[in-house]
């Protein structure tokens, strides 16, 4: 996929709905990785559960796996 070679290329972590196509391709390499968001939340629980994310972790704790978003606590 070009968006997960371009993320690869700029060292990026990519952001998806789309969590079953970037899966097997997480594992892949320890260059990106990918947040997989859940389609049953609200546009509004999506920005506050992404950014809890971003400010707990760091890039290096998100690089090369998939980090799952959902409606669970």
């Amino acid at each position: 996929m070009k968006v997960f070679q371009l993320a690869k290329q700029e060292g990026r972590i990519l952001v998806t709905l789309n969590i079953k196509h970037f899966k097997p391709l997480v594992s892949t390499t320890r260059l990106t990785g990918v947040i997989g968001v859940s389609e049953n939340l609200t546009l509004s629980q999506i920005d506050k559960k992404l950014t809890a994310l971003l400010n707990k972790s760091t890039k290096k704790s998100l690089l090369g796996k998939l980090t799952i978003i959902s409606g669970e606590i």
